[in-house]
């Protein structure tokens, strides 16, 4: 009679373990729920704050004044244009002695010298990004450059293979 006893004691011990081991791993999982979240919240402030910076910067680069023959974009403010208006509505451009059209010599040297490196870096040449679609295509027939269908495929190429 004390074995079955002790068999019922002993498998109301590991009842007692799995459940415990069960709220431990919940457990587990909870905290590790929580740490994921709170990591999302970091990466969230952190993206915030890197975007508020970058914000702050592009109002300082706002801020700072033109600086004539810098090859930057310049608005109509500029001090060294005036702007006139003609009888007939023309808008007429004042500009300083040695300037070609809004830029000044230097200014128009920094552009086209951005002009010019852009341009030697323009690349030419096809690359072929997947060879399995470049073989397909080479593979199949054309007539006047443009493929034929698959069923007039066939009959096409048993028609040369006759010829």
């Amino acid at each position: 009679a004390s074995a079955p006893g002790s068999t019922g004691a002993a498998k109301e011990q590991l009842k007692e373990q799995k459940k415990r081991e069960r709220q431990l791993k919940k457990e587990q999982k909870e905290r590790e729920k929580l740490e994921k979240k709170e990591k999302r919240e970091q990466a969230k402030l952190e993206k915030r704050r890197k975007k508020d910076e970058m914000e702050q910067q592009e109002k300082e680069k706002e801020k700072e004044e033109h600086i004539p023959g810098s090859g930057r974009p310049r608005s109509m403010s500029d001090p060294n244009l005036r702007m006139t208006v003609d009888e007939d509505g023309l808008m007429q451009v004042e500009r300083p002695e040695g300037w070609i059209g809004a830029y000044s010599p230097e200014s128009r040297k920094v552009r086209i010298a951005r002009f010019l490196e852009k341009r030697n870096h323009r690349v030419w040449t096809k690359t072929v990004k997947y060879d399995v679609r470049k073989n397909f295509a080479d593979s199949r027939l054309r007539v006047k450059g443009r493929f034929v269908k698959k069923e007039d495929e066939l009959l096409m190429r048993e028609l040369m293979s006759l010829t």
